[in-house]
């Protein structure tokens, strides 16, 4: 997994997508995250940068592995 600056989990909901939208124009490396796989790759046609990383909240090992080499 390569390293990124901020993972946004939930980034599909509200609160995530505006956060997600102002980290990115900010320039920060983004990746957005969230167990909807489809759903985040639609949001990637308006976050071109961002990378997606799919997760389950009740997986650890999901968990551990969308939030590596993230610094926040």
């Amino acid at each position: 997994m390569s390293t990124t600056d901020v993972v946004v989990y939930g980034a599909t909901g509200l609160t995530g997508r505006l956060a997600s939208y102002d980290l990115d124009a900010a320039g920060v490396e983004l990746a957005i995250c969230g167990r909807d796989a489809p759903k985040l790759a639609a949001l990637t046609a308006e976050l071109p940068a961002a990378t997606v990383r799919v997760a389950t909240i009740d997986d650890p090992a999901s968990l551990a592995k969308a939030f590596a080499g993230a610094r926040v």
